[in-house]
């Protein structure tokens, strides 16, 4: 009874979350307080939200594939973001330079409660209007990032 009850949570935490609107407060502020990214101030550009952490080693895996289609998509209406969770704030510094990680990026474990988040790498794609299309959960390669781009712009 109990491998079932488990067999179920995870079955609905991997489901695809569609058609829901993005937590409408949803914001985003770098690591050096300079710069905050909110729902607002994206709103009418596709937004490709991925939550990772700095000792996570699919996120690890995950992070080139993210900056290569960053610069694939670079003034093409799409905009990219990394939140960081369960992570120091020096090892997000370490994992950006290491990666060369030109995404904007900041820490915010309450937005990731908002989204539901409870594993990483978990990666939402987010229409012009604000709206969640697809949550991809999991190490997630070029092509997968560019189809669910595209299925936005």
């Amino acid at each position: 009874m109990k491998q079932r009850l488990l067999i179920v949570l995870l079955c609905l935490l991997l489901l695809p979350v569609v058609a829901h609107a993005a937590p409408v407060d949803f914001s985003l502020t770098s690591l050096d307080g300079k710069t905050t990214y909110s729902a607002a101030d994206l709103r009418g550009r596709v937004v490709v939200l991925s939550f990772l952490a700095n000792w996570c080693p699919t996120c690890q895996a995950e992070a080139p594939v993210l900056e290569r289609a960053h610069q694939a998509y670079v003034g093409k209406d799409v905009v990219f973001l990394n939140a960081f969770v369960m992570s120091e704030v020096a090892g997000i510094k370490d994992f950006v330079d290491k990666y060369r990680l030109t995404i904007p990026h900041g820490r915010d474990e309450a937005m990731a409660k908002r989204f539901g988040v409870r594993g990483v790498p978990v990666t939402f794609f987010i229409d012009r209007e604000g709206v969640v299309r697809e949550r991809q959960v999991g190490k997630l390669g070029f092509d997968d990032l560019r189809a669910g781009i595209e299925k936005l712009l």
